[in-house]
């Protein structure tokens, strides 16, 4: 092993998620999901601000990420990521933006394309499935 300039040696792991958990999941059509979004990033005050959402596999879908508490801190320490809600709606061809009308006014949303993020890839998949309609 190579010693750098510095006096120590820093050991680099790479662990990436081994479990996706999701609390709820809802399924839009596009126009609902690109609506859903706008407002969303309207009520955050984002206005000037372009929404974007993921696309991966034939899915567009949005994340709600749940707040750390301790026992999340622990499951991501774990490999577990938990997700409080994803909507979805099924969109075959990617295009880079989608036009939107909300209220009478006229939006861009960004389809952000991860086909390259195994985890979005496998949750792509998962939606289309439809397993988690089942239970």
């Amino acid at each position: 092993m190579k010693r750098s300039r510095f006096s120590f040696v820093v050991t680099i792991t790479y662990r990436p998620w081994n479990e996706l958990v999701i609390h709820e999941i809802i399924e839009n059509t596009p126009e609902e999901l690109y609506s859903f979004v706008v407002r969303q990033t309207m009520a955050m005050g984002g206005a000037g601000i372009i929404p974007s959402i993921n696309w991966a596999d034939g899915v567009a879908f949005a994340v709600g990420p749940m707040p750390d508490n301790d026992d999340l801190v622990k499951d991501k320490l774990k490999g577990i990521v938990h997700y409080g809600l994803v909507q979805y709606a099924l969109v075959p061809d990617h295009r880079d933006e989608v036009r939107v009308t909300v209220g009478g006014v006229a939006h861009v949303v960004r389809l952000q394309k991860n086909d390259k993020n195994p985890i979005f890839v496998e949750l792509a998949r998962y939606l289309k499935k439809g397993d988690y309609k089942q239970t």
